[in-house]
């Protein structure tokens, strides 16, 4: 512990209310990345079902390869296939788009969830741990000074007579 002097006193006060204006900080960023989150899971429900409703005959997930964008023009001539071939192409990349966005949400999502589980943490730490150090500090300090206060007002008073 600190030596029980007037300036430790009110730099441990401070440290406390630093810590109490911290873990209030950390309290809204968490509920604030919770809120994200939220928004960020119900978009990604909306790209899956709108997935979903692109194969619907499918009854699987559809993995492509994210390495390999597609085109924005066909790699083939168009008079040398038929209507069927042309449209499965321009629908298999509009899937690929698609799989693309969902899985940027999907990350995103993952990031929040992963940034709030740490604010949390760090809250938590300031709650139970620095903040109740500091609670004890001030203690210690403020009930040694006003021992020292009452042996010094003793002293004076056993001086006068």
């Amino acid at each position: 512990m600190d030596a029980p002097t007037k300036k430790n006193l009110i730099v441990a006060k401070k440290s406390l209310n630093l810590a109490r204006r911290g873990h209030d900080l950390l309290e809204k960023k968490y509920f604030a990345l919770i809120r994200e989150a939220k928004r960020a899971e119900k978009k990604v429900r909306e790209l899956q079902e709108k997935l979903r409703e692109m194969t619907p005959d499918s009854g699987r997930e559809i993995f492509w390869p994210m390495k390999d964008s597609p085109v924005d023009f066909p790699p083939y001539n168009l008079d040398e296939t038929g209507v069927a071939f042309d449209s499965a192409f321009f629908s298999w990349r509009e899937v690929f788009a698609q799989e693309e966005e969902l899985a940027e949400a999907e990350k995103r999502l993952t990031e929040l969830i992963d940034r709030a589980r740490r604010t949390k943490k760090r809250a938590a730490a300031l709650e139970n741990v620095l903040i109740p150090r500091h609670r004890r500090r001030v203690k210690y300090i403020s009930e040694r000074l006003e021992e020292y206060e009452r042996d010094e007002l003793v002293r004076v008073k056993t001086a006068r007579k």
